[in-house]
């Protein structure tokens, strides 16, 4: 058979797969950055040219104010703020109306004996006499409440509080302080009580009877309820930034050779 009489059957042939491809490829859509990004991953594979490296965008210097709040995290935020607000008035509100038992004015008044000696240190090493310094008892629970309200005679004195800072009400400031922080630490635990889980622990701590009286009296139920609290509180809000393992790992597959 001649040649005039095939070739342009197959010519015609490949103008129409030709003319098929280009439909295709038009009907595809993709980005132009996607073959630049393709030939040069080809010409340094296989000619092994080094390209020069992208063009870094210039950093922006400054300062930037961070992003506002979403809608939900104000709720969140109000929420817990108005339940931490109620705990507060709970506790000091009348607080100095009762009269200190037994316990609350024996620490009472080893805080003003280490308030006077704080005033004058030297006559404790001294031993100036007729001059009785503070000393740790351990019946007495441990020294740390006994600085802290020493803190607050002293401050409530320089904002010129009655009594010369001295009173009922100043004395019982720290633990009604803690009490009201302890409200507010269910926060942390959103994570794992989730936000109206950790909401309505929050507000049965500051509306409960046992726990406002317990953070009410000057005695270590309020620092034995804080420390933990706290503690449990930051482990799980530092928990929470960790990545989390699967809880169920999968089993690996033996290989068989």
């Amino acid at each position: 058979m001649r040649s005039y009489e095939t070739e342009p059957r197959i010519v015609g042939e490949q103008a129409g797969n030709e003319h098929n491809l280009g439909a295709e490829h038009t009907d595809v859509s993709i980005s132009p950055n996607a073959f630049v990004i393709e030939e040069r991953a080809a010409l340094v594979k296989e000619e092994g040219v080094s390209l020069p490296p992208p063009v870094e965008q210039p950093r922006q210097h400054g300062f930037h104010l961070p992003a506002p709040p979403s809608r939900e995290q104000l709720l969140v935020g109000v929420a817990f703020w108005g339940v931490i607000l109620l705990g507060a008035i709970l506790r000091f509100w009348g607080l100095g109306d009762k009269p200190l038992h037994h316990d609350e004015s024996l620490h009472a008044y080893f805080s003003l004996q280490l308030m006077h000696n704080l005033e004058n240190w030297a006559a404790c090493f001294n031993a100036m006499p007729g001059y009785t310094c503070y000393q740790y008892d351990p019946l007495l629970h441990g020294p740390f409440q006994f600085h802290i309200i020493a803190l607050v005679y002293r401050v409530s004195q320089w904002l010129g509080v009655y009594d010369n800072g001295v009173n009922t009400f100043t004395v019982r400031i720290p633990a009604a302080t803690l009490g009201t922080v302890i409200v507010g630490l269910p926060y942390f635990l959103r994570d794992y009580l989730g936000k109206l889980g950790a909401w309505i622990a929050s507000f049965l701590l500051a509306v409960s009877p046992t726990t406002k009286t317990s953070t009410l009296l000057v005695s270590p139920c309020c620092w034995s309820s804080l420390l933990p609290a706290t503690c449990v509180a930051a482990r799980c809000a530092g928990l929470s930034l960790l990545p989390r393992p699967s809880l169920w790992p999968t089993r690996r597959k033996s290989q068989r050779s």
